[in-house]
């Protein structure tokens, strides 16, 4: 009885750590997405992502939630790993208005961040990737959030 009920909790534990992993494997292992990150370059279907000084895309994961800014107005959301592979999707949004070039990018970010299932990291850079999607980000500075 003892015996089984050590496996039972060691399964337990594999599942709880599977399940709660905001990472996507790679690789190298698995990719870990948490911290605040800044958008500093990108392509969506071709073009160039809209990159607007003044007005930052941000990405904060913790866990399974996200949060941030989309050059204009303040997000959150959700991480789920489907399959190996990320999946983004905004729950919420503020809904104020901006000037452009900060509306563009922010209607660039929120079509791209649901087609994102792919994630790598290289030194201080983490690139999430999707079908004809690219967005590269930088730790983020303390008070770009």
């Amino acid at each position: 009885m003892h015996r089984i009920l050590i496996i039972a909790v060691l399964a337990a534990s594999v599942l709880v750590t599977a399940c709660g992993s905001a990472a996507t494997p790679s690789a190298g292992g698995p990719v870990d997405l948490t911290g605040t990150w800044q958008l500093v370059s990108g392509t969506v279907d071709g073009a160039p992502f809209p990159v607007v000084a003044g007005s930052p895309v941000t990405l904060t994961v913790q866990g399974t939630t996200l949060g941030g800014r989309a050059a204009c107005n303040q997000y959150g959301g959700e991480l789920t790993v489907v399959d190996g592979a990320p999946r983004f999707s905004m729950t919420h949004m503020t809904e104020m208005a901006c000037e452009e070039p900060a509306m563009t990018a922010e209607a660039a970010f929120g079509a791209a961040l649901p087609r994102i299932t792919g994630a790598a990291r290289d030194a201080d850079r983490l690139t999430l990737t999707g079908q004809g999607v690219e967005l590269v980000f930088e730790p983020a500075a303390a008070s770009a959030s």
